[in-house]
């Protein structure tokens, strides 16, 4: 069943989340903490996402290249941008949905 799950994050350079996530729809804060808010599926097998938190002015390494912006958030006077990349594929995606049709 598709559902949307909230996962707390942190403002570390790199955080794993697993999951069956189809789709990251957003980063915001929430009380305080930044919060990736995903489309998942649990009839799905599991399928983890490396997410990257770059603050403005902070270098980008070679890998942001293969990763898809998700969002930014304000902090008082900091700005951070989050990144994604999917670090396990399921195959033929397309496979997986045709039930679903």
């Amino acid at each position: 069943m598709r559902k949307i799950y909230k996962y707390p994050l942190s403002f570390s350079d790199r955080i794993v989340v697993d999951g069956s996530i189809i789709c990251p729809l957003t980063v915001q804060m929430q009380n305080g903490v930044p919060c990736l808010w995903t489309v998942v599926d649990d009839s799905l097998p599991s399928r983890s996402i490396e997410v990257r938190c770059v603050g403005t002015g902070m270098p980008l390494t070679r890998d942001i290249d293969n990763m898809i912006y998700i969002s930014t958030v304000q902090v008082g006077k900091y700005v951070f941008h989050y990144f994604y990349k999917y670090i396990q594929e399921w195959g033929d995606i397309d496979e997986l949905f045709r039930s679903d049709t």
